[in-house]
């Protein structure tokens, strides 16, 4: 289940990291390299584990289903 692909979407942008000051910034979305803080929405459960205790279970890879690229990864924080 480690390697299971669901269909999901980004329901939520709660806020971007300014990598210089480490502040949250509001934001209403996401830009290419911003490091930001999301609530996903998956048509069906999924097993996972915060990243801090299982990296291989605790990771996402975001795949565009349109053309098969990898547009983000991130980390589960629960």
């Amino acid at each position: 289940h480690a390697a299971r692909t669901v269909r999901a979407r980004i329901a939520t942008v709660h806020h971007r990291l300014d990598v210089h000051t480490l502040e949250h910034e509001p934001v209403a979305g996401a830009q290419m390299n911003d490091i930001v803080q999301v609530s996903i929405e998956t048509a069906r459960p999924v097993f996972f584990d915060p990243y801090d205790a299982n990296r291989a279970s605790g990771a996402v890879n975001v795949i565009d289903d349109a053309t098969n690229h990898t547009v983000a990864a991130g980390m589960i924080d629960a």
